[in-house]
């Protein structure tokens, strides 16, 4: 009885972690990165500051997402020990996610030598691009939403390449500096508003508490 107590609690607790809204928003963060550090271009910055800019927003969002999840969600759930099954799937999360960081880097060293990856996509036209950044992105958002049991991400995917078809939708290039601010930022502020009314939810439902759970192998 008390194993089947604890594993309830695991799963009630791991679900928790998924409902406090706090990944949306820093997933729209991501977005409204790329949407200022376009629209920082468009003020007249040089594409190097806006590369700069995007670094610096995306781990300011990053750093903004793991305070918060400390502050914030911890406190209310407790720190919790997951099953060692959770913990199988997080390192193979990892692995995968490490795979397709080197496809990105590939992809992109290809590119620099002329070799681009968008010839595998040519009969696309001016979707190509898009089709080849959906992917890129997509998969491993896929593999996060199913490992980690987040299905709600496979929305801000959709939302991520939904800005970006739709600037080829218009003709605008993927890197159009006010084009793009409009679109990333379209989705990113849904993404974020999303996130908040979660995130409000979570912070009335769930009381400050600590709670403490052992592997299911201990």
């Amino acid at each position: 009885m008390n194993q089947l107590n604890l594993r309830a609690i695991e799963s009630r607790s791991w679900k928790e972690r998924q409902r406090d809204g706090l990944f949306d928003i820093y997933f729209g963060g991501l977005m409204l990165a790329i949407s200022l550090s376009a629209l920082v271009e468009a003020l007249g910055a040089t594409s190097l500051v806006r590369l700069i800019t995007l670094i610096v927003l995306q781990f300011s969002a990053a750093g903004g997402f793991a305070l918060a999840k400390r502050r914030y969600a911890t406190p209310r759930i407790g720190a919790v020990r997951f099953a060692a099954s959770r913990v199988r799937r997080s390192r193979v999360l990892q692995v995968v996610l490490g795979v397709f960081v080197l496809g990105t880097a590939a992809l992109v060293v290809s590119t620099a030598f002329g070799e681009s990856p968008l010839n595998l996509f040519s009969q696309l036209g001016r979707y190509a691009l898009p089709t080849m950044v959906t992917l890129v992105v997509g998969i491993p958002l896929i593999a996060v939403g199913i490992l980690l049991e987040f299905g709600r991400i496979l929305l801000h995917a959709a939302l991520f390449a939904a800005a970006t078809f739709a600037l080829a939708a218009s003709g605008q290039s993927f890197m159009a500096p006010i084009p793009g601010a409009i679109a990333f930022g379209a989705s990113g502020a849904i993404s974020v508003a999303i996130g908040a009314v979660i995130f409000a939810r979570f912070l009335r439902r769930v009381p400050r508490g600590r709670l403490e759970v052992p592997s299911d192998e201990s």
